[in-house]
Protein backbone atom coordinates (compact mmCIF):
# COMPACT_ATOMS: atom_id res chain seq x y z
CA UNK A 1 0.00 0.00 0.00
CA UNK A 2 2.99 2.61 0.86
CA UNK A 3 4.79 1.74 -2.54
CA UNK A 4 1.45 2.50 -4.04
CA UNK A 5 1.02 5.88 -2.33
CA UNK A 6 4.66 6.82 -3.17
CA UNK A 7 3.92 6.23 -6.79
CA UNK A 8 0.82 8.15 -6.74
CA UNK A 9 2.56 11.30 -4.85
CA UNK A 10 5.40 10.94 -6.99
CA UNK A 11 3.19 11.07 -10.19
CA UNK A 12 1.35 13.83 -9.11
CA UNK A 13 4.21 16.13 -8.07
CA UNK A 14 6.09 15.18 -11.24
CA UNK A 15 2.99 16.77 -13.33
CA UNK A 16 2.69 19.69 -10.96
CA UNK A 17 6.94 20.03 -11.89
CA UNK A 18 6.50 19.45 -15.97
CA UNK A 19 3.67 22.24 -15.96
CA UNK A 20 5.55 24.68 -14.60
CA UNK A 21 8.33 24.41 -17.47
CA UNK A 22 8.22 26.83 -20.50
CA UNK A 23 7.77 25.37 -23.82
CA UNK A 24 11.20 25.84 -24.49
CA UNK A 25 12.20 24.10 -21.33
CA UNK A 26 9.47 21.37 -22.46
CA UNK A 27 11.50 20.63 -25.87
CA UNK A 28 14.82 20.62 -24.00
CA UNK A 29 13.42 18.09 -21.45
CA UNK A 30 11.99 16.13 -24.59
CA UNK A 31 14.91 15.98 -26.15
CA UNK A 32 17.45 14.91 -23.37
CA UNK A 33 15.29 12.52 -22.57
CA UNK A 34 15.48 11.23 -26.23
CA UNK A 35 19.36 11.07 -25.84
CA UNK A 36 18.93 9.19 -22.58
CA UNK A 37 16.65 6.65 -24.16
CA UNK A 38 19.13 5.55 -26.91
CA UNK A 39 21.82 5.55 -24.01
CA UNK A 40 19.55 3.12 -22.07
CA UNK A 41 18.95 1.35 -25.22
CA UNK A 42 22.97 1.06 -25.25
CA UNK A 43 24.04 0.33 -21.36
CA UNK A 44 22.71 -3.54 -21.06
CA UNK A 45 24.70 -4.51 -23.89
CA UNK A 46 28.02 -3.50 -22.34
CA UNK A 47 27.89 -6.63 -20.21
CA UNK A 48 27.61 -9.03 -23.58
CA UNK A 49 30.43 -7.14 -25.15
CA UNK A 50 32.59 -8.47 -21.92
CA UNK A 51 30.94 -11.68 -22.45
CA UNK A 52 31.33 -12.15 -26.26
CA UNK A 53 35.68 -10.80 -25.81
CA UNK A 54 35.48 -13.39 -22.81
CA UNK A 55 34.10 -15.90 -25.03
CA UNK A 56 36.77 -14.89 -27.83
CA UNK A 57 39.46 -15.31 -25.63
CA UNK A 58 38.81 -18.45 -24.57
CA UNK A 59 38.46 -19.79 -28.50
CA UNK A 60 41.86 -18.41 -29.12
CA UNK A 61 43.04 -20.38 -26.26
CA UNK A 62 41.59 -23.35 -27.55
CA UNK A 63 42.85 -22.54 -31.23
CA UNK A 64 46.64 -21.65 -29.86
CA UNK A 65 47.27 -25.38 -29.54
CA UNK A 66 46.46 -25.83 -33.28
CA UNK A 67 48.77 -26.01 -35.73
CA UNK A 68 46.51 -25.48 -38.53
CA UNK A 69 46.90 -22.33 -40.98
CA UNK A 70 42.62 -21.90 -40.48
CA UNK A 71 43.19 -22.04 -36.44
CA UNK A 72 45.28 -19.19 -36.98
CA UNK A 73 43.89 -17.11 -38.99
CA UNK A 74 40.96 -17.92 -36.38
CA UNK A 75 43.16 -16.26 -33.66
CA UNK A 76 43.91 -13.45 -35.93
CA UNK A 77 40.25 -12.56 -36.68
CA UNK A 78 39.34 -12.79 -32.92
CA UNK A 79 41.95 -10.50 -32.10
CA UNK A 80 40.44 -8.35 -34.52
CA UNK A 81 37.10 -8.66 -33.38
CA UNK A 82 38.55 -8.21 -29.55
CA UNK A 83 39.77 -5.12 -30.55
CA UNK A 84 36.59 -4.04 -32.00
CA UNK A 85 34.58 -5.22 -28.69
CA UNK A 86 36.98 -3.17 -26.60
CA UNK A 87 36.75 -0.26 -28.73
CA UNK A 88 32.89 -0.36 -28.50
CA UNK A 89 32.75 -0.36 -25.06
CA UNK A 90 35.50 2.40 -24.39
CA UNK A 91 33.81 4.22 -26.65
CA UNK A 92 30.16 3.81 -24.40
CA UNK A 93 32.97 4.97 -21.72
CA UNK A 94 33.87 7.78 -22.98
CA UNK A 95 30.63 9.23 -23.79
CA UNK A 96 29.64 8.53 -20.30
CA UNK A 97 32.39 10.48 -19.07
CA UNK A 98 32.03 12.91 -21.08
CA UNK A 99 27.86 13.79 -20.74
CA UNK A 100 26.33 16.34 -18.84
CA UNK A 101 23.00 16.74 -17.85
CA UNK A 102 21.19 19.77 -19.22
CA UNK A 103 20.34 22.37 -16.90
CA UNK A 104 16.59 23.89 -17.92
CA UNK A 105 18.09 27.20 -17.00
CA UNK A 106 20.22 27.71 -19.58
CA UNK A 107 19.80 29.25 -23.00
CA UNK A 108 17.20 26.89 -25.15
CA UNK A 109 19.59 27.24 -28.00
CA UNK A 110 23.08 26.36 -26.47
CA UNK A 111 21.01 23.27 -24.79
CA UNK A 112 19.59 21.89 -28.17
CA UNK A 113 22.60 22.31 -30.32
CA UNK A 114 24.61 20.52 -27.55
CA UNK A 115 21.99 17.75 -27.54
CA UNK A 116 21.91 17.42 -30.88
CA UNK A 117 25.90 16.50 -31.21
CA UNK A 118 24.98 14.11 -27.49
CA UNK A 119 22.13 12.62 -29.82
CA UNK A 120 24.75 12.02 -33.35
CA UNK A 121 27.76 10.88 -31.00
CA UNK A 122 25.41 7.99 -28.98
CA UNK A 123 23.97 6.79 -31.82
CA UNK A 124 27.54 6.28 -33.40
CA UNK A 125 28.25 4.52 -30.05
CA UNK A 126 24.84 2.39 -30.94
CA UNK A 127 26.21 1.69 -33.85
CA UNK A 128 29.59 0.77 -32.71
CA UNK A 129 28.40 -1.61 -30.31
CA UNK A 130 25.98 -3.28 -32.46
CA UNK A 131 28.56 -3.81 -35.12
CA UNK A 132 31.12 -4.77 -32.43
CA UNK A 133 28.26 -7.67 -31.40
CA UNK A 134 27.75 -8.50 -34.48
CA UNK A 135 31.24 -9.53 -35.16
CA UNK A 136 32.06 -11.61 -32.46
CA UNK A 137 28.66 -13.51 -33.04
CA UNK A 138 29.88 -13.92 -36.96
CA UNK A 139 33.36 -14.43 -35.65
CA UNK A 140 32.16 -17.55 -32.83
CA UNK A 141 29.80 -18.72 -35.56
CA UNK A 142 32.58 -19.49 -38.05
CA UNK A 143 34.61 -21.23 -35.61
CA UNK A 144 31.20 -23.77 -35.20
CA UNK A 145 31.56 -24.66 -38.59
CA UNK A 146 34.86 -25.85 -39.05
Amino acid sequence: MNKLLFFFLSLVLSSFSCSKLSPDQLKVKEFEDKVLAIHDEVMPLMGKLVSLKEQLEEENKSLSASLETSASDQVILNNLVISKLDGAHEGMMHWMRRYRRVDLESDPYVTLKYLEEQKYIIGLVRDHVNDAIDSANDSLNIKDKN
